[in-house]
């Protein structure tokens, strides 16, 4: 009977100690909610402005990729062309255009916010 009250004991212990994490882990995701500033919005507006942000980058390297896919290059140096082509190839790779433009959404994204801030 003792050691099942152990055990228990421990099992309760842990969830206990788990709860107790996860509240203060909460507690403090909301601090730093709460924190964010941006354009004088604070917390949630503000994080709602990043995202429209965000979105907004994407959208421009979005059609970017989509012009340069759909134009031939005017160089007449053939280094250029050879480049050019190279990239139509990579972005012609379903995968390679979503990272490529992921990535570089998100770069803009906080070059923006650095230089900003």
């Amino acid at each position: 009977m003792v050691v099942l009250t152990f055990k228990e004991q421990a099992k309760q212990n842990k969830r206990e100690s788990f709860e107790t994490k996860f509240y203060e882990m909460l507690h403090l995701h909301k601090q730093n909610i709460d924190e964010i500033q941006v354009d004088g919005l604070k917390g949630r507006e503000a994080i709602e402005r990043l995202f429209y942000y965000l979105k907004d980058i994407y959208k421009i390297v979005e059609d970017a990729v989509t012009t340069i896919e759909s134009t031939n290059p005017i160089s007449s140096d053939e280094k250029e062309v050879k480049l050019f082509y190279r990239m139509k190839v990579f972005l012609s790779n379903r995968n390679n255009k979503l990272k490529f433009i992921h990535n570089l959404s998100y770069g803009y994204f906080f070059l923006e916010l650095k230089t900003t801030m």
